[in-house]
């Protein structure tokens, strides 16, 4: 699309929305609009993606510094929890019909919008806003809970796939037992490349669970499978950088809740953080948004066109 910046996307999706012909097809219309709130809110959404039971909210939690989000045997994400920079912690819900509650933010609150909850409540609620003092998130960054993909409960698991199109970056996690299986590789392949999603940090969770001797080769190991999952040496490659580390999330949330410094260490978490804030350094990170919203912008056009020729 050439050397076009933020103000003549605006332009041209204000021109598509204006056409009589958009007017006229809902979802054209929806996908418009959609876009145009993305580029209003300004934020740059980071979501945790993963088969249930991967320990995506124990990892949040870990990167939080604090057991917040609701973690157990069973999956415990029913609905989408945005994670933005406050200064203060604090929790609003927002409901279906657009009403806002404003509740005290501590892990026994937020059990009440866990999958243990009853449904017909959490049926009602559009998504979680938490608000916390994590300096990752402070340069407009927006980190997103997510219901696992795979979980036994479809209605959560098309949450999550409703979801993805909103993403502008990825954390994949892994569990170091079974690492990438292949409905993990159906689900990237099928649901986050499409989306022109390029910028995916693969972590490896329960990686205290690797034997010892096994853990010189298994991170290698592992990135061979993803290249050759993904194609990756291919001129034609989506997915051309692969990048996957280690770690023990539940370890990290025991040594902040224990003081002790060297279990944080341990658990990876210090290194993680040290990549996600290199991943979206503030100096990358408009050039980022823009790539994401020229992208967002080509889409749409090719559903367009190919609107328009079914119609023909």
């Amino acid at each position: 699309m050439g050397q076009i910046g933020m103000n003549e996307i605006r332009h041209m999706l204000s021109l598509l929305r204006d056409l009589r012909y958009s007017k006229g097809h809902e979802s054209i219309l929806d996908e418009i609009q959609s876009i145009e709130r993305a580029i209003e809110r300004d934020f740059f959404r980071v979501v945790v993606l993963g088969e249930f039971k991967r320990g995506k909210s124990t990892f949040i939690n870990a990167l939080l510094g604090q057991r917040i989000l609701p973690t157990d045997v069973l999956p415990e994400t029913a609905t989408i929890t945005n994670i933005l920079y406050a200064s203060e912690p604090r929790l609003q819900v927002v409901y279906k019909n657009k009403q806002v509650e404003e509740r005290p933010l501590n892990a026994a609150e937020m059990e009440r919008f866990s999958a243990r909850a009853d449904k017909a409540y959490t049926d009602t609620i559009d998504y979680i806003k938490v608000g916390y003092p994590l300096d990752l998130l402070a340069p407009k960054i927006c980190l997103v809970d997510t219901p696992g993909v795979a979980d036994l409960d479809e209605s959560r698991t098309d949450i999550t796939y409703g979801y993805v199109p909103t993403a502008n970056a990825v954390i994949f996690l892994l569990d170091a037992n079974t690492p990438l299986t292949k409905t993990e590789t159906e689900f990237i392949e099928h649901h986050i490349l499409p989306q022109g999603i390029r910028d995916i940090l693969f972590v490896v969770n329960k990686y205290d669970h690797v034997d010892e001797e096994e853990d010189e080769d298994f991170l290698d190991d592992l990135k061979r499978r993803i290249r050759t999952a993904f194609h990756m040496d291919d001129t034609d490659a989506c997915l051309k950088e692969c990048n996957v580390l280690p770690a023990s999330a539940l370890l990290a949330v025991e040594g902040y809740e224990q003081g002790n410094q060297a279990l944080i260490e341990e658990s990876g978490i210090p290194v993680i953080l040290d990549e996600l804030k290199s991943m979206l350094g503030t100096s990358s990170l408009e050039l980022k948004k823009l790539a994401y919203y020229k992208q967002a912008l080509a889409r749409l056009m090719k559903q367009i066109l190919h609107s328009i020729e079914r119609d023909m």
